[in-house]
């Protein structure tokens, strides 16, 4: 089987210096909205960035008339268009720059945390991509990191958990300041990848390669562990509800894998088609399920925890190669990517599609995903919120956001 350019670079391969057409983009990209600072504009502006279809089809045992026809991006269902928010970053050493941004997360005041892989150090923004501080530097001492990649956040206390790669694979702690707190996990750890923080306290981590789940607590002592190999053909992302069940983002099987704590296999949600290649998994504040992949657009495929698909979206634009991403409270999706960029999209989503009949939780990972679910939810009550006139009076006609926008509701 072929390996995709994502598995090559999570797996530690070296990212290829900058090809020329490389550097036109990010020339382009950054003429358009400043290069390395945070700016909101149109990507494209021969596109419009709301496009909104009036039904969202679901895939399978659908009535074919309802199914799309063949694309380009093999994907089998329609999907609503994101809005562009702001993007900043860019390719270099010195504070706000990178070098690899493979991992994101946010905290409870907004702040955006970025591993920056080859830079060996963390960068913390404010929501608007402010450049407010960093900690790291190259090394295996306290305070120093080599290849962090990915990167979690203790709501309550604001610690950050960050996970390093070959050839420590560990996991380090530092308070809300950048100050070292601890490490652990390199007499046990192999190839760390995913990673995310239960709402008690427990550090989760998903490994590739040798396709395994550690559960920690926070002082590095192993709670439990199991084997999944199983069931998974390349995990990269992970994240939990507070029913101690663990989603996993497998790349390779092109959906999420849900395990209990005790590594119990439950269920899958998603699939080829739907959603190809996952690069993440988050949940937002309402327990929705938001699965995030760059097949051709950046992709966010919505479900609920049991696996009945809400929404589906895309960026108007294709995208670089992807590396992680986040949620904001807000409801921001933040994208770390391969063009040294961080990108912040905000989901506008319509009512979910709801007349299809067609359930999409089963342990079957062969099974159809669509959406049977007829209760109001959080895509609704979102949809609501962005097309209230608080909300419309702070983007312009293409429902971008302007440069001051108001900020009741939140935006």
């Amino acid at each position: 089987m072929d390996i995709n350019p994502y598995e090559l670079w999570s797996n530690g391969s070296q990212l290829p210096t900058p090809s020329t057409s490389q550097q036109q983009l990010s020339s382009s990209l950054a003429s358009s909205n400043g290069a390395g600072g945070a700016a909101g504009g149109n990507l494209n502006g021969h596109e419009s960035v709301v496009d909104l279809v009036d039904s969202l089809d679901s895939y399978s045992s659908v009535p074919h008339h309802l199914l799309l026809p063949s694309r380009s991006n093999g994907s089998t269902i329609k999907r609503h268009k994101m809005i562009y928010h702001q993007k900043f970053g860019e390719f270099g050493v010195l504070e706000g720059q990178f070098t690899e941004p493979s991992g994101v997360a946010v905290n409870a005041q907004g702040d955006i945390i970025v591993a920056d892989t080859n830079n060996h150090r963390i960068q913390i923004f404010d929501s608007n991509g402010r450049f407010r501080f960093q900690f790291g530097e190259c090394g295996k001492r306290d305070g120093q990191l080599l290849y962090p990649n990915r990167v979690a956040v203790f709501r309550q206390s604001g610690d950050i958990v960050v996970t390093e790669r070959s050839p420590t694979h560990q996991i380090q702690i530092y308070n809300q300041y950048g100050q070292f707190i601890r490490k652990f996990g390199a007499n046990v750890l192999q190839h760390p990848r995913g990673v995310c923080v239960d709402n008690m306290g427990h550090i989760i981590v998903v490994e590739c390669k040798v396709m395994r789940v550690f559960i920690f607590d926070i002082n590095g002592n192993v709670l439990n562990k199991f084997t999944c190999s199983k069931y998974l053909e390349f995990p990269n992302g992970v994240c939990c509800n507070d029913k101690q069940e663990i989603f996993i983002s497998d790349n390779r099987a092109h959906c999420i894998k849900v395990f209990s704590y005790d590594g119990q296999f439950l269920r899958t949600i998603g699939s080829e088609g739907i959603t190809n290649y996952p690069i993440g998994v988050v949940q937002n504040s309402h327990g929705d399920v938001l699965i995030a992949d760059n097949h051709n657009n950046f992709n966010l495929t919505i479900f609920t925890q049991d696996g009945q698909l809400i929404n589906a979206l895309e960026s108007k634009v294709k995208h670089a190669q992807c590396f992680d991403v986040a949620l904001t409270d807000d409801g921001s999706v933040v994208l770390a990517s391969k063009d040294y960029r961080i990108y912040v999209y905000r989901y506008l989503m319509t009512p979910s599609l709801t007349n299809n009949g067609v359930t999409g939780n089963n342990t079957d990972p062969s099974s159809p995903i669509s959406s049977s679910s007829t209760t109001p939810n959080s895509s609704q009550m979102l949809a609501a919120e962005c097309a209230s006139p608080s909300f419309l009076n702070g983007h312009d006609e293409n429902g971008l956001a302007m440069s001051t926008p108001i900020t009741s509701n939140g935006y």
